[in-house]
């Protein structure tokens, strides 16, 4: 993802902007499967729809808060500075993604996700 957010930086024309969209998007496909499984396995098995109901609104909440974020970053550094700033924060989350990993396992007891509760 962060590969294509950054290409949208360097591209000027309809060919380099679909060639960034098209890496982005494998990139989002790859991504958004997995986070969606990854929140069912911390959840309960009885509050795996609260769970999922709430990641699902964060999305909402992301959909007005990013473009109101975007726009003042566009007016601040301009459009490459925008689009590095996004391929920035992804791949910071990239990176952070082996670490908050292995926390979760942690706290599981060594099991992939799910989080351990007493029984």
């Amino acid at each position: 993802m962060a590969v294509g957010l950054a290409g949208y930086a360097v591209a000027h024309t309809l060919p380099a902007f679909v060639v960034a969209t098209v890496v982005w998007s494998v990139g989002d496909v790859l991504m958004v499967g997995r986070a969606f499984a990854i929140v069912a396995d911390l959840a309960p098995e009885d509050a795996r729809g609260r769970y999922l109901a709430v990641y699902g609104t964060s999305w909402g909440v992301a959909t007005v808060a990013v473009p109101v974020a975007a726009a003042q970053l566009l007016e601040r550094v301009g459009m490459e500075g925008l689009w590095v700033t996004a391929a920035a924060v992804c791949l910071v989350l990239a990176v952070a993604q082996p670490g908050v990993g292995r926390l979760l396992r942690n706290r599981a007891g060594g099991s992939r996700y799910a989080v351990s509760r007493p029984q």
